[in-house]
């Protein structure tokens, strides 16, 4: 969670973070981190995408709230995350 909290500072950190969930993921089937592990590759495309949208509508338009809204959505998801971590419970929602 901490690598892809990161990828703000350092892009890199996120892709490090699906790599390690990617291959982590089958591991964790029936336990609660299953979830948290899923949570986290849906976090990741969801942002990548949201990422490509917002930079794109950036360059054509110089308006920089969509890469902004992007950002807030990742720190709710990772917010989440954490909450539902520290609990040691499964996260059941997708939104």
């Amino acid at each position: 969670m901490l690598l892809l909290a990161l990828h703000v500072l350092f892009g890199v950190t996120g892709i490090m973070a699906m790599l390690v969930a990617h291959t982590r993921l089958k591991s964790t089937i029936d336990t609660p981190y299953y979830s948290h592990l899923h949570w986290q590759i849906v976090t990741f495309w969801v942002a990548l995408s949201g990422y490509v949208v917002a930079v794109w509508v950036w360059n054509q338009t110089s308006l920089l709230w969509p890469v902004w809204l992007v950002t807030g959505f990742v720190t709710y998801r990772l917010l989440v995350n954490l909450h539902h971590w520290l609990a040691s419970l499964a996260i059941t929602r997708t939104i």
